[in-house]
């Protein structure tokens, strides 16, 4: 799950037409990169995305690239969680739902911009450790009443 921090601040910024048309690139190029890592977009959600991997590792590289980036002065925040959902299609569309979807939605809000947060079972795999050491990544554990221990990873700007 993304989100931009302070999304409020875009529209008031810069007003609706030109905020939504840094947004909808913003979008465009986070939908690439779900792809790219073999992901696949659920839905737009507020100024963030919500996106399903197989892969764990595929979504932390995803999480960290988005993290990294700078728009117009807002920066990404991320939430990978790993666990089960529920698939329905709703209005010909394939839709997530659950507590997994519904605790990725909420950890967006336990970070800043340019900040990925994991959950213990999305930071407990072993390739994510492996990708967090390759570079040279550290993160802060943080107790979190509802998701146990998180990691909250601080990215630089690209």
């Amino acid at each position: 799950m993304t989100d931009l921090d302070p999304a409020g601040r875009l529209y008031e910024q810069f007003g609706d037409a030109q905020a939504f048309g840094v947004l909808h690139d913003y979008l465009e190029a986070a939908g690439e990169s779900v792809r790219r890592e073999g992901g696949a977009v659920v839905k737009s959600v507020g100024e963030g995305l919500l996106a399903s991997f197989m892969d764990t590792a595929a979504a932390v590289r995803v999480a960290l690239e988005l993290a990294g980036r700078d728009l117009s002065g807002l920066r990404p925040r991320v939430a990978v969680h790993h666990g089960p959902v529920m698939a329905a299609t709703i209005n010909d569309r394939l839709d997530y739902f659950g507590s997994t979807v519904s605790l990725t939605l909420r950890l967006t809000q336990r970070v800043g911009g340019g900040e990925v947060v994991l959950t213990l079972p999305a930071a407990s795999d072993p390739e994510v450790a492996a990708l967090l050491r390759e570079r040279g990544l550290t993160a802060e554990v943080l107790p979190d009443e509802s998701a146990g221990l998180l990691h909250r990873i601080a990215v630089p700007m690209k």
